[in-house]
């Protein structure tokens, strides 16, 4: 075992302004931030792995009692199963390697429900670890947080599936924190949804949208704007050559765009 030593800069990656040099907490390997969602993302693993199982549950009964449509209502239900399983055995091999470093004893049941308290009273010690083992069994602390973010995403995407259609909106957030606008649309929304900041959660409604992009848009943000057609917007861009600039994606005047769509509005019942 190494010592307890922290590095120059966390070695994790970020995904909010990856350039931007974080100094580790003092006695860990790790920023900050990541020693918060390391924990988050631990602590979460025993209640997503209690869900999983009960969703897994209900797609066995509901093929049990003959449900109709049971394989095509409940797409998630295998995976659901499968990625319980292996949430249980990840959860065994990290206590098993953290206890052979630290002498201790490991629970005796395998359940998140034990595995996961038990890695909590040692998190501290294995974010403040740089590199551990020989061989295969080495890993590092990148190691530990990756596998503990797989985990934690692979199980909250199948718990909560979410079937609305994810549109980055190519906007900053206004709140200043250097994340990008999403819009999220269900099949048959009828209203389009205010926006979001994945980063800081801010939201913005759709009125407010061109104001942020300066009085241009990108086809994929009027298109979620007005609710048609991403190809319609682009043919009628072309069509009626809207102002634009040169990047990638081009970003559309919003006055001339909207004149266009204005003046089509009337003959948009079963546009494509």
């Amino acid at each position: 075992m190494t010592d307890v030593t922290t590095t120059a800069l966390c070695p994790l990656t970020h995904h909010n302004d990856p350039d931007r040099p974080r100094r580790p907490t003092a006695g860990l390997q790790v920023c900050e931030g990541h020693r918060r969602a390391t924990t988050r993302h631990l602590a979460e693993l025993a209640p997503l792995h209690r869900l999983l199982g009960e969703t897994a549950a209900l797609r066995v009964a509901s093929i049990a009692f003959g449900s109709p449509g049971a394989d095509t209502a409940l797409p998630y239900r295998d995976d659901a199963a499968r990625h319980r399983s292996h949430i249980r055995t990840r959860l065994v091999h990290w206590c098993l390697n953290i206890a052979q470093h630290r002498a201790m004893t490991v629970p005796s049941d395998g359940d998140p429900a034990h595995t996961v308290p038990w890695l909590l009273v040692h998190h501290h010690w294995t974010l403040a670890q740089d590199m551990i083992g020989e061989g295969d069994w080495q890993w590092t602390v990148a190691d530990y947080a990756q596998d503990l973010y797989d985990l934690w995403s692979v199980a909250w995407t199948l718990a909560y599936a979410d079937p609305r259609r994810r549109i980055p909106l190519a906007l900053p957030c206004p709140a200043g924190c250097g994340g990008t606008l999403v819009a999220r649309l269900a099949h048959g929304d009828d209203l389009l949804p205010d926006a979001e900041c994945p980063g800081c959660g801010h939201t913005v409604p759709p009125s407010q949208w061109p104001r942020i992009g300066r009085g241009r848009c990108t086809a994929v943000e009027l298109a979620a704007m007005w609710a048609v057609p991403l190809r319609t917007v682009q043919r009628w861009a072309a069509a009626d050559r809207w102002p634009h600039t040169d990047s990638t994606p081009a970003r559309y005047d919003t006055a001339a765009a909207q004149a266009t769509f204005d003046r089509l509005r009337p003959s948009l019942v079963g546009v494509s």
